[in-house]
């Protein structure tokens, strides 16, 4: 981990032995400072640059050491002797919001709204483009991106790699209407899908450590991708609408899961469960 560290004259003893501690742990320390003892320093020429580098995540967690006075000679008077220093480390970091919530939501949009076309309930149009282009893929590259800095890297995988994948999908169906490019083959489209079916069940085995509903999520678009490429492969119009089904109940349940992200989180309780597995 990267760490940054400072302190003033006050802490600058326990900042040395700490340095060394860290480092001793393998942890990469950048040190703001004091770099030697003046009692003429000053606190916040030390601190303010370490809470900038942790809030531009130039560092990922930020110790600094700060000088208190005693509590019981907190107030000083004439008559009383000067209060004695004592040292104390203050640990902070940065907080990043969790995005989980905006990704799924944008995930249920896309996947709902592209499954009721493919099951012939209305054809390309204005709100397909826009859903597919801002809520599958923009919103879903931010939850993405997001989730890297928090260091989820489950999160950062499904929602980037969606997120790419609803936007290029949008821009081949519009440069397709356009006719500036071919219309996919049937053949090229069942590869296409089953690539796809592999992913999502890859993240499906790798969900069995988070949350029944999502696991029950990534099985129906699973199926929903394998549905999508035998129907391409056979021309079984069948199965492509029985594959399509299975994507519009994963929305719902997506609807589902994104809600009790975001007011389980809200409320500090678990208003939805979501089924937690055993770990």
């Amino acid at each position: 981990m990267r760490v940054g560290i400072a302190t003033d004259h006050g802490g600058f003893g326990l900042k040395e032995e700490l340095l060394g501690q860290l480092r001793a742990a393998g942890h990469e320390v950048v040190d703001f400072g004091a770099h030697r003892l003046s009692e003429g320093d000053d606190y916040p020429d030390y601190v303010v640059p370490l809470a900038l580098a942790v809030a531009t995540q130039k560092v990922e967690r930020g110790v600094a050491m700060e000088t208190t006075r005693n509590p019981e000679a907190s107030v000083e008077t004439k008559t009383k002797p000067p209060a004695v220093p004592t040292g104390r480390i203050i640990d902070f970091e940065l907080v990043i919001a969790d995005p989980d919530p905006l990704g799924i939501f944008g995930f249920a949009f896309a996947t709902f709204l592209a499954n009721l076309s493919t099951l012939g309930v209305y054809s390309f149009n204005a709100v397909w483009l826009s859903t597919m282009v801002f809520l599958g893929g923009l919103a879903e590259l931010i939850a993405g991106l997001q989730d890297y800095k928090r260091n989820n890297l489950f999160g950062a995988t499904v929602f980037s790699f969606f997120g790419a994948g609803w936007t290029g999908n949008a821009i081949t169906a519009w440069l397709v209407t356009l006719k500036m490019v071919p219309e996919t083959d049937p053949i090229s489209q069942g590869w296409y899908c089953l690539f796809w079916a592999v992913f999502v069940a890859a993240m499906t085995g790798a969900s069995l450590k988070l949350t029944k509903v999502l696991t029950a999520i990534l099985v129906l678009v699973t199926l929903l991708e394998l549905g999508l490429a035998i129907g391409s492969f056979t021309g079984a119009m069948f199965i492509t609408r029985a594959g399509a089904a299975c994507g519009c109940i994963s929305a719902v349940l997506g609807l589902y899961l994104a809600t009790a992200g975001l007011w389980n989180l809200t409320f500090g309780r678990t208003v939805l469960p979501v089924g937690e597995w055993k770990r």
